[in-house]
């Protein structure tokens, strides 16, 4: 059961169906009509419960959370609230929610919302300041060697990955000039490097996901920043302070980089990008 809060404020958001005609469906899905949009009361109870979620999001390292949420109304026309019971599941991802909501005799959801950017939900935006002191915590450097690690981990599958695929190319060009026909167990080998090359190309973008995963949970727990959040970074005083919406975070050679788009001097979020970057093996800042 929810928390009664009264809403700050009330967000309506777009539906998709998620299918659209099944053999599997009652025929109450067929008679009824569609809703078109929900409303989203924004209460700071609900406001409460996605901020928890995205904490859980990046200390067990997941990817999204949902829960049920029963004060979302759907409608199908302006004036025309949907009657027919529907449950409201809510989606958090690191960023952003949607809402997906199913009759209450359906096993599984019908309807999507239009994404809502988790930022959208706060009407005050805090800036949160970038100190690199809290790097040199133990529970952060612990972090930080495990990153590194990784990171290093995954520079040599990178290296393997070019190496092959140099092979590999070589091979096709002069396979390409040569006037005699390629023999089987020459097209095997190719074959075999192909594969070779594939499952590398796999595991280094799996090695990317879990360096971001791993930078985001550093982000948080050493400065309780999430992806989506407001920072600021005032490097030192002879250069201007970066202002940004935290978008995504990444690693190379023992520095983290920190990228979204500007905050205006009027507390806007331009169009701009614009990076924070600094030093974390050696806790030296580079602006």
């Amino acid at each position: 059961m929810n928390i009664v809060s009264t809403p700050k404020r009330v967000i309506c958001l777009g539906i998709r169906p998620m299918y659209e005609d099944s053999k599997a469906r009652t025929y109450e899905y067929f008679v009824q009509p569609k809703p078109l949009f929900c409303r989203l009361p924004v209460t700071q109870s609900f406001v409460d419960k996605v901020t928890e979620l995205r904490c859980w999001l990046v200390e067990k390292d997941l990817k999204s959370l949902s829960f049920l949420w029963r004060d979302i109304v759907w409608f199908y026309g302006v004036t025309e609230r949907f009657h027919f019971g529907i449950e409201s599941i809510v989606h958090v991802s690191a960023t952003e929610l949607f809402i997906t909501g199913k009759y209450n005799f359906e096993a599984e959801s019908l309807y999507r919302s239009v994404s809502l950017p988790i930022s959208e939900l706060v009407e005050e935006h805090v800036l949160k300041s970038v100190d690199t002191t809290a790097f040199e915590l133990p529970c952060s450097k612990a972090l930080i060697t495990e990153i590194d690690a990784k990171y290093q981990s995954y520079l040599r599958t990178l290296d393997m990955q070019e190496k092959l695929e140099q092979v590999r190319d070589d091979l096709i060009s002069l396979a390409d000039s040569s006037v005699q026909l390629m023999s089987v167990e020459n097209q095997r080998y190719i074959d075999s490097l192909q594969l070779e090359v594939a499952a590398l190309d796999r595991l280094t973008t799996e090695q990317e996901l879990s360096l971001e995963n791993l930078c985001a949970r550093l982000l948080y727990q050493s400065l309780q920043i999430a992806l989506g959040d407001w920072v600021y970074f005032d490097i030192n005083r002879h250069r201007k302070p970066v202002q940004l919406v935290a978008e995504s975070v990444s690693y190379h050679e023992g520095v983290i980089y920190i990228n979204g788009a500007n905050i205006t001097q009027k507390g806007e979020i331009g169009k701009r990008q614009e990076s924070i970057s600094f030093g974390i093996l050696n806790n030296e800042s580079d602006g």
